[in-house]
C-alpha cells in the first residue's frame, strides 16, 4: 500500500499524478523473489537496512508485485469542487497475476460521494511488453551504427596515416631543399615532391568517399573558425539563438505537462518575461526565413558562377531548369535524409519502449521561368503569400483564437504546425536573398537611414514578444494579428541579415558573426532533430511528476541544451558532415580531396 499512490495534497494546484514509487513496488518485488533474496540487489539491501533501522519488522509480500498505472477521468455536478473534467493518474502496486481488467474494474469500483470517474486506460510498465531485440526497427539501427562506426574508426585511421606520410615528406622535402642550397642535386627533390602529390590526392573515389567518414576531419571541419566568400555569417548568429530558443520553449511544454503543480503556470503566464517563453513559436519563422535566404542566395550565386553549367549543359532551356531544381532539391533531400532517418528510427525505438515501460505516458523553383514569366510568377508568388495570410487570418477567426498570454497554446495544432502559417517567412528569405544577391552585399545607407531601420525592427520584434501582455484583442483584430505576425518576424530577421551583410549592422553584426557560434551552428540541424528524443527521454523516465519553478526549469534547460548539442556534435560527425563531404566528391565542381 505504501508503494501506491494516493492523494496527498495540492489537487487545486493541479496535482493530477497520483503516481506513488514504481521503484519502491519493484523493491518489494525483489524482496519477495526467492534466487533475489539469495543474491540481493544493492537497492534492496539498502531497503532492508532502512527497514531495520526504523525497528519494522516482517518480510517481503507473499506474491509477486507490479506497478500499474489507471488513468482515471473525473467529473462531478458541484463546480465548486471540480471545475472541470480532470484526468487523473493513479498508481498502484498490486499482485502481478492482476490482469490490466481486473484493474480497471477495482478501480471502477471505487465510490467517493461528489465525484464521477471512469477508467480511461491502465497500463502496466513492470509487465514490459517490448524488447528491444525483437523489433526489427532497432535491428537495422543497429546495424547501421556498428558499420557507420566501423567506417569513422577505419576512415580516420587511414586519413592519420595519409597526414604522417604527407608529414614525412614534406620533411623530406625540406631537408632537400636545405641540402640544394648547400649544392646538392634537384633530381631527389622533384622526385619526392611528385610522390607528395601521388599521397595528397587520394586515390580513386573509392579511397575519397571512405575519407568522408574521417572523425579528425569532421571535428576540423564542424569546429573550423572561417566562412566561405559565399556565406553569411550573421546566419550562423541566429540560427544558434533561434535553437537555444527553441530548446527553451520546448523545455516548458515538457515540464508543463508532467508537472504536479500546473496551476502555478497560469500564474507565470501573467508575467512580462514569461512572453519570451510564449514568444518562441517565432523562432520556427526565423528558421523558414534563413531557409529560403540560403536557398535563394546561394542558387543565384553557383547559377552566377557557372558551377551549374556541366550539369545542364547540352540540354534545351526548360530541361536544364527542370535539371538544376531536381538538382537543388536532390542535394538537399541527400544532405539532410541521413541524419533525419537516423533519428525516425531512434524516435520509433523509444517511443515503443516509453509506450510499454514508462510511468507517465508519452506525449507526434527553377531559374527559367522568373526572367521569362516575371509578371506570372511575381503574381503566382503574391497570391500565395496574401492567402498564407488570409487563410492564417480565417482558421483564426473561425476558431475565436483570441493570442493571449494567459493561454498560448490552445491553437497549436490549427495555426502554429500548420504549413500555410509559414509561407509568408519563407518567401520573406527568399525575398532576402534575392536583395543580398542583386547588391552583391553593398547597399549604400546613411546612418539616419540605418537607424531608423533598426529602430522600427527593434520596435517590431518587441511588439510581437511582449506586445500582447495584458492585452486583450477581438476576434477580427486578433485573426490581423494571426495572419501578420510570423511574416513581420521573418521581415525584421531580412533586415537584421540586410543590414549586418552590407555594413550597418554595428555591433549586432560582431554578435552575431562571433566565430564561437560557428560549431554551434553547423550542428543545429541535428540538435532540432535530437533535442527532443533528449527531452521524451528525461520525461519517460521520470517516476514521479515534476514540481515546477522557475529556477528548477532553467537548470533544466541548461541541461537539456548541452546535452542536446553534444549528442548533435555525434549525429554530425557520424551522419552529416560524411553525406557533406561525399556529395562535395560527387558533385560537378569536384574537387580532389587534399590532407
Amino acid at each position: 500500500e505504501d508503494a501506491s499512490g494516493r492523494y496527498t495534497s495540492m489537487f487545486y494546484w493541479g496535482n493530477n499524478y497520483w503516481t506513488g514509487s514504481a521503484e519502491l513496488c519493484d523493491i518489494l518485488n525483489d524482496q519477495h523473489t526467492p534466487i533475489r533474496q539469495r543474491n540481493k540487489t544493492i537497492r534492496s539491501q539498502i531497503f532492508n537496512d532502512w527497514r531495520q533501522d526504523l525497528s519494522m519488522v516482517g518480510l517481503g509480500p507473499p506474491f509477486e508485485t507490479a506497478f500499474y498505472i489507471a488513468k482515471v477521468s473525473v467529473t462531478t455536478n458541484f463546480t465548486e469542487v471540480v471545475k472541470t473534467r480532470r484526468t487523473l493518474h493513479l498508481g498502484m502496486c498490486l499482485p502481478r497475476s492482476c490482469s490490466r481488467d481486473a484493474v480497471s474494474a477495482m478501480v471502477a469500483s471505487a465510490r467517493a460521494p461528489l465525484l464521477r470517474h471512469n477508467v480511461v486506460a491502465v497500463r502496466s510498465p513492470q509487465h514490459g511488453g517490448y524488447t528491444y531485440l525483437g523489433d526489427p526497427t532497432f535491428r537495422v539501427l543497429l546495424a547501421v551504427t556498428c558499420l557507420v562506426t566501423v567506417l569513422l574508426i577505419t576512415a580516420t585511421i587511414y586519413d592519420i596515416k595519409i597526414a604522417r606520410d604527407v608529414h614525412r615528406h614534406r620533411q623530406r622535402a625540406a631537408n632537400m631543399a636545405a641540402n640544394i642550397a648547400n649544392g646538392g642535386a634537384r633530381t631527389d627533390l622533384k622526385l619526392d615532391l611528385n610522390g607528395l602529390d601521388d599521397i595528397t590526392v587520394a586515390n580513386g573515389i573509392w579511397s575519397e568517399l571512405l575519407l568522408s567518414f574521417s572523425m579528425k576531419a569532421n571535428v576540423l571541419q564542424i569546429f573550423d573558425q572561417s566562412v566561405g566568400a559565399d556565406t553569411v555569417p550573421v546566419v550562423h548568429g541566429l540560427r544558434s539563438f533561434s535553437m537555444v530558443w527553441v530548446i527553451f520553449g520546448h523545455t516548458c511544454i515538457v515540464v508543463f505537462k508532467y508537472a504536479d503543480n500546473t496551476a502555478l503556470r497560469a500564474i507565470l503566464e501573467k508575467s512580462f518575461w514569461f512572453q519570451l517563453i510564449i514568444s518562441a513559436v517565432y523562432s520556427v519563422d526565423t528558421f523558414f526565413c534563413l531557409g529560403g535566404m540560403l536557398v535563394t542566395f546561394l542558387y543565384f550565386r553557383t547559377k552566377t558562377k557557372g558551377k551549374l553549367d556541366r550539369l545542364v549543359k547540352g540540354h534545351r532551356k526548360f530541361t536544364s531548369g527542370v535539371l538544376q531544381f531536381l538538382g537543388l532539391i536532390g542535394y538537399r533531400f541527400a544532405r539532410l535524409t541521413a541524419p533525419y532517418l537516423f533519428i525516425l528510427g531512434v524516435v520509433e525505438v523509444t517511443m515503443k519502449w516509453f509506450a510499454h515501460n514508462a510511468v507517465f505516458e508519452p506525449p507526434a523553383n527553377d531559374y527559367d521561368t522568373c526572367p521569362n514569366h516575371f509578371k506570372v510568377s511575381a503574381s503566382l508568388t503574391g497570391v500565395l503569400f496574401m492567402s498564407s495570410l488570409f487563410t492564417t487570418g480565417y482558421v483564426s477567426w473561425s476558431n475565436d483564437h483570441i493570442p493571449n498570454s494567459e493561454d498560448p497554446f490552445t491553437q497549436f495544432d490549427k495555426v502554429y504546425e500548420k504549413p500555410w502559417t509559414r509561407l509568408g517567412p519563407y518567401l520573406v528569405g527568399m525575398l532576402t536573398g534575392w536583395i543580398l544577391f542583386k547588391t552583391n552585399l553593398t547597399i549604400k545607407m546613411s546612418r539616419v537611414w540605418a537607424s531608423v531601420g533598426w529602430s522600427v525592427c527593434a520596435g517590431t520584434l518587441l511588439f510581437l514578444i511582449f506586445g500582447l501582455y495584458k492585452t486583450e484583442l477581438g476576434v477580427l483584430s486578433a485573426a490581423v494579428y494571426s495572419a501578420l505576425s510570423h511574416s513581420l518576424w521573418a521581415a525584421c530577421i531580412g533586415w537584421i541579415i540586410i543590414a549586418c551583410s552590407t555594413g550597418h549592422g554595428g555591433w549586432v553584426r560582431p554578435l552575431l558573426s562571433a566565430p564561437v557560434l560557428y560549431p554551434f551552428s553547423r550542428v543545429t540541424y541535428c540538435a532540432y532533430l535530437v533535442h527532443p528524443v533528449v527531452l521524451r527521454y528525461v520525461a519517460m523516465h521520470l517516476t514521479h511528476p515534476i514540481h515546477m519553478g522557475e529556477l528548477f526549469v532553467f537548470i533544466m534547460f541548461l541541461g537539456l541544451t548541452m546535452i542536446s548539442y553534444a549528442l548533435a556534435f555525434v549525429i554530425s560527425v557520424a551522419f552529416e558532415a560524411p553525406m557533406v563531404t561525399m556529395l562535395k566528391i560527387v558533385s560537378p565542381q569536384k574537387k580532389p580531396r587534399r590532407v
